[in-house]
């Protein structure tokens, strides 16, 4: 079991922090606590994802000529150019103009809720949309849960609010759906609109946009939720917080080998661990030289855990 040899102010839980402590609580430390990166880490995916997040709003004034010329200031200031070919401003363009046609006002099934305040955001260099909705729970845990959702949003057959979360990926399948339903995020957002809105939220929306240099698709998802799936959730996260903060005090964060490798997670080829290599010796800190220190996003001003 790693022996760490300092202890860090940990103020919250998120899905993504949770999720990564459930895979292997080494892997919560050396990416949520201490911000381990592979220095040679290909970050275009990420960036544009996110950039995309700020544009797609945009696109519902019925063009998406303002989104593009958004995607194209942000881009700029990456300084990736088009050498991937998949995500670059032409593809991210013709995305746009598809998902600007496709959620017209007379084809959409929804409209977007934009709250009477401005969604916390203290990370100058991360720009967000006017829609995002930071939150902070206390659901009678050790941490408080928190995240933030790209838009809360209406149904127009039933006027039922829905949080809703934008997607980029290279597949638009039946895979990729099913990865969503009633995953960690699906209810944990279903959760914090309940208490936003004071209802019972029915689950969380995802529009789903694809990163291709070859076809465009868009699909909207609705994610089920039900009251009992919140009821686990809630008691597992809290389960889950005692157990950082336990960990953290004790300085030691056992190394999980279920979350090594993809097939014994998934089953299926995907991707590593990203910090394999720290597991493969007996002294972790003897490899660290290979991995760079990246900043702590902090979603709130006095919240430093991821």
């Amino acid at each position: 079991m790693p022996i760490v040899e300092n202890t860090h102010k940990i103020e919250h839980i998120s899905c993504s922090s949770y999720c990564s402590f459930e895979r292997c609580p080494f892997k919560y430390y050396l990416q949520n606590l201490e911000g381990f990166t592979r220095p040679e880490g290909n970050t275009v995916a990420l960036d544009y994802g996110r950039i995309m997040h700020l544009c797609l709003p945009l696109c519902y004034e019925g063009s998406a000529a303002n989104a593009i010329e958004l995607f194209n200031t942000e881009w700029a200031l990456t300084n990736y150019g088009n050498d991937d070919k998949v995500r670059n401003p032409i593809t991210a363009a013709c995305a746009l103009r598809n998902f600007a046609s496709m959620r017209s006002d007379r084809l959409r099934p929804y409209d977007l809720v934009k709250m009477p305040f401005s969604s916390v955001n203290k990370n100058e260099k991360e720009k967000i949309s006017d829609y995002e909705v930071s939150f902070c729970l206390d659901i009678g845990g050790a941490l408080p849960f928190v995240g933030r959702i790209d838009s809360p949003i209406t149904f127009r057959a039933d006027k039922s609010i829905w949080p809703m979360d934008y997607k980029t990926s290279r597949e638009v399948s039946t895979r990729l759906l099913n990865s969503l339903s009633e995953s960690p995020q699906a209810i944990g957002y279903a959760l914090a609109t309940s208490h936003l809105f004071n209802i019972d939220c029915k689950g969380t929306a995802y529009e789903v946009i694809r990163s291709s240099d070859k076809n465009q698709e868009v699909q909207f998802y609705p994610s089920y939720v039900k009251k009992f799936q919140i009821v686990e959730f809630m008691a597992s996260l809290n389960d889950t917080s005692s157990k950082i903060l336990e960990h953290n005090e004790k300085k030691n964060w056992p190394r999980k080998r279920t979350g090594c490798d993809s097939y014994s997670m998934y089953g299926i080829a995907s991707y590593n661990c990203q910090y394999k290599l720290l597991c493969s010796v007996d002294n972790w800190m003897d490899a660290s030289k290979y991995f760079a220190r990246k900043e702590k996003f902090n979603l709130f001003e006095s919240v430093g855990d991821e």
